[in-house]
């Protein structure tokens, strides 16, 4: 995060010619202006995938580890903390877009707790892990 905020101050401070004066630039049209001045592009779809993979790892493999659920939802709020504040500093305004992609997330994410239940049954229920024996 921050190496991304110090790349695009130093090609700032590159286009004033390092100096403090922030209406000095060598820029000549308004179309390289604003590639200098402006950020990167959000890629939200990245941010669904990750969203995504962290809850169906949690909801597979929480029951196992119950340290996941604390962690997970650690992990979800900071990322989300973190992208908020790129989105204030550093990237552009993300495009319109329709809410298609919300409602696609949505659809998947509502399979996670049937992971969570299949595989948790099958893990109370395995005789072998309480029973501290191994057979063939």
């Amino acid at each position: 995060m921050f190496k991304m905020l110090s790349v695009r101050r130093l090609k700032i401070w590159k286009d004033t010619g390092f100096s403090n004066n922030p209406y000095m630039t060598k820029k000549t049209n308004v179309h390289t202006y604003k590639a200098v001045y402006s950020g990167e592009q959000q890629k939200i779809h990245f941010l669904y995938a990750e969203t995504l993979s962290i809850t169906y790892c949690t909801m597979l493999y929480g029951l196992h580890m119950p340290i996941l659920f604390p962690l997970a939802a650690f992990a979800i709020s900071n990322k989300r903390f973190c992208q908020r504040y790129l989105l204030g500093r550093y990237y552009r305004l993300p495009p319109s877009t329709d809410d298609q992609m919300t409602k696609q997330f949505f659809f998947i994410l509502q399979f996670a707790p049937l992971c969570l239940v299949f595989n948790g049954y099958w893990l109370i229920d395995s005789r072998q892990i309480f029973d501290n024996v191994w057979s063939y």
